[in-house]
């Protein structure tokens, strides 16, 4: 049976988890009530438009951009999101111990 590969403005769900820094998991829980920006469901698989995932996560309109002429700008880029396992986005212990004046939680 051969593989389909899907369309290029089309991505799996686990695309956009990556791009939200949230867990594939989290986002098929999401996907359901419309919290996934562009997520739709095919028959039982979901899927990302990805012009209307850019538009309303990163305000790009890639539709109007690329129509001007210019380039689309890459999806694989992710400016968001920490560059390392160990990054976090939360308060580091140092950071914690001292806002708390040396006190650790």
């Amino acid at each position: 049976m051969a593989t389909r590969s899907l369309p290029a403005d089309v991505k799996l769900l686990s695309w956009a988890a990556e791009h939200l820094g949230i867990a594939d998991s989290t986002a098929y829980r999401l996907a359901p009530f419309e919290q996934i920006p562009g997520a739709f469901k095919v028959g039982g698989q979901w899927r990302v438009s990805v012009p209307k995932f850019m538009h309303e996560v990163h305000g790009v309109d890639l539709d109007a951009s690329i129509a001007a002429g210019g380039t689309a700008p890459s999806t694989e880029d992710n400016p968001g999101r920490p560059t390392s396992a160990g990054d976090d986005r939360g308060p580091t212990a140092s950071k914690q111990k001292a806002e708390t004046g040396g006190t650790e939680r």
